[in-house]
């Protein structure tokens, strides 16, 4: 038997005392970064309980307070700057300030700070917004939920403008409807908030096919608008719903709204676009099955329009509902409007037939205040007559009216003639209300008109829609003068045409100039008739080739209802109605053989 001696057994023993301390930092290790990882897994379900606004448990507060502020920066370290400062506000908004960071006292003024910072930014951040909800909706709507964590949970912070509409961007295109019910329904500055907010809860149930939430949050939108555009959308929506899920509610919809109004022509304007939608889609089925309930409704004006949308559609060949859609005798029209125009070209402005009768009455008795306007008109002072109507605008007959419209023509105030003679133009009888026309659409004999291929009319048209005659008003786009041309188009035009010396608020060279670029409309490509060069004096040359290119219409009156924006549409029909008016004055003859020829490709 070999026996070892010690000192050959001493190595085993110092390589147990050098391991045992290795050992016991790689257990000290270990449970160290078990307790890091639980840490750090319980921090991250605490951030997310924080972020998804709501209240801490006792578990996750304590979580927060275990951990020194160095420890919580580090967490943070690889976040955005704004999620950085989200999430001190959330933590101060729970009690829990961080030292070196932030104090309590301090806390308000953060806030504070914050809230400032944030609008001094407002057009850069929402820059970058739009920016996401082009390239990446998803990522925006992460950041428009953290900016939201500020106002769910400080209803005195309020959204800044613009926030909602943002978010209702990013929801028709993420379909994360259900989150932002919940987060509304669920803040308490929903009772106290505006238009936008009840607007993007309307639109959130509607896009989950929650018809009567959206009917009535699209309502409470609409009555807690600040502009009539507001309320108007808000109708509009309401009704494109009623429309689409429940047509039989329409006619009593109509109805009571117009009573509420007490202004049936309200609905002109709301239906005129719903009929550009129908038409764009050329959903003439649609609009087959809305003329009735329309009637029903007492909305014969609109129905009219819609019957002869349709009938036009026929001779398009894009309708095939035999010879025609309606008789002249089925209409009902404003014989002094477009539509009338239209439809009786050969005898306009004389439209009347048994079934198309005037309903409006003229005063037949003079009242108290015609006896004072024209005891203060034969008097001389007729500025003071005049200024007295102005303030009630009481009703008048007739007599008084024609007095006045003679006393401002004498002064020579066209604007002020139009606006007087225009309104009594309308509320009185077609009898009557031809004889104030030329008052009306006044100004042929003030200036004169270049020889050319732009009709004379057609200008003197633009002329009253654009500026009503006002030879030196300016638009706060900086649009000046009768035609209302833009500086940087006045002066390519005059620098083309070798004009050295012009100025858009003289009435000759504005009118020389106007002239100058609807020719060069004319000229151009991707206009082939006057109602494309009026669409684009209006709505601009590359809106008017995009419309043309999504909506090829042949026919003009479809074409006119296809553009998209209501302010072109009427421009392009006002304009038409003016220029017709303009040439029955100087002929005395119906307008029917020059509006062939006005609508006449070149």
């Amino acid at each position: 038997m070999k026996f070892r001696s010690p000192s050959a057994r001493m190595p085993k023993a110092g390589m147990t005392l050098i391991f045992l301390p290795i050992l016991f930092l790689f257990l000290l290790y270990t449970v160290l970064s078990v307790q890091s990882i639980h840490k750090i897994c319980s921090l991250d379900r605490a951030f997310e309980v924080l972020f998804a606004g709501d209240a801490l448990s006792e578990q996750n507060l304590e979580v927060f307070q275990s951990l020194n502020s160095d420890t919580l920066f580090s967490y943070m370290a690889g976040w955005r700057e704004s999620k950085q400062e989200a999430a001190l506000l959330l933590l101060g908004y729970q009690g829990i300030f961080l030292e070196k960071r932030m104090s309590e006292a301090a806390f308000p003024h953060a806030v504070a700070g914050l809230e400032g910072r944030d609008r001094a930014n407002e057009e850069s951040q929402f820059s970058a917004i739009d920016q996401l909800v082009r390239n990446d909706p998803e990522a925006a709507e992460e950041l428009l939920k953290e900016q939201w964590l500020h106002y769910s949970l400080n209803p005195e912070l309020p959204p800044q403008d613009g926030f909602f509409s943002r978010i209702r961007t990013v929801v028709l295109r993420t379909n994360t409807s259900d989150f932002w019910i919940e987060a509304l329904l669920g803040w308490s500055g929903l009772p106290d908030s505006g238009f936008d907010a009840a607007f993007l809860l309307a639109t959130c149930y509607e896009s989950v096919g929650s018809w009567e939430d959206a009917l009535f949050w699209y309502e409470q939108a609409g009555s807690r608008g600040n502009h009539w555009k507001e309320t108007r959308r808000s109708q509009w929506y309401r009704m494109r719903i009623i429309i689409r899920n429940s047509p039989e509610r329409l006619p009593n919809f109509l109805v009571t709204l117009g009573t509420v109004r007490n202004e049936d022509a309200y609905f002109d304007d709301i239906l005129d676009d719903y009929f550009s939608v129908l038409v764009r889609r050329r959903g003439w089925t649609e609009l087959a099955q809305l003329l009735p309930l329309l009637n029903k409704a007492g909305l014969s004006g609109p129905a009219s329009q819609g019957m002869f949308l349709l009938n036009r559609a026929r001779k398009e060949g894009s309708l095939f509902l035999g010879d025609s859609v309606f008789s002249k005798d089925d209409l009902v029209l404003d014989p002094k409007g477009y539509y009338a125009l239209r439809v009786f070209p050969e005898t306009w402005p004389y439209i009347l037939n048994s079934e198309n009768q005037d309903s409006m009455q003229d005063p037949n008795d003079s009242s108290y205040m015609d006896e004072l306007l024209m005891y203060l008109i034969h008097a001389g002072y007729e500025v003071e007559a005049y200024r007295l109507w102005m303030e009630d605008k009481p009703s008048l007959s007739p007599e008084t009216v024609m007095t006045l419209c003679r006393y401002l023509e004498d002064r020579g105030d066209l604007y002020d003639l139009i606006t007087f003679a225009g309104y009594w133009y309308y509320n009185f009888s077609i009898e009557t209300a031809l004889k104030l026309l030329p008052w009306v659409f006044p100004g042929a004999e003030r200036y004169d008109f270049t020889e050319g291929d732009v009709p004379e009319e057609l200008i003197l048209g633009i002329i009253r829609r654009e500026s009503a005659f006002h030879e030196t008003i300016s638009s706060r786009a900086g649009a000046g003068g009768l035609m209302q041309l833009m500086p940087s188009t006045a002066g390519d035009l005059a620098h083309k045409h070798r004009m050295e010396d012009w100025d858009l608020m003289k009435a000759e060279d504005n009118i020389l100039l106007g002239t100058l670029y609807l020719e060069w409309l004319q000229e151009r490509p991707w206009t082939s008739s006057f109602i494309d060069v009026l669409a684009a004096y209006n709505g601009g040359g590359g809106n008017l080739r995009s419309w043309k290119r999504l909506h090829p219409f042949e026919d003009p009156d479809l074409f006119i209802q296809s553009i998209p924006f209501r302010e072109t549409r009427d421009y392009v029909r006002k304009v038409i109605v003016a220029a017709a008016s303009y040439r029955y004055l100087e002929t005395g003859d119906p307008p029917g053989e020059w509006l062939d020829q006005f609508y006449r490709l070149f």
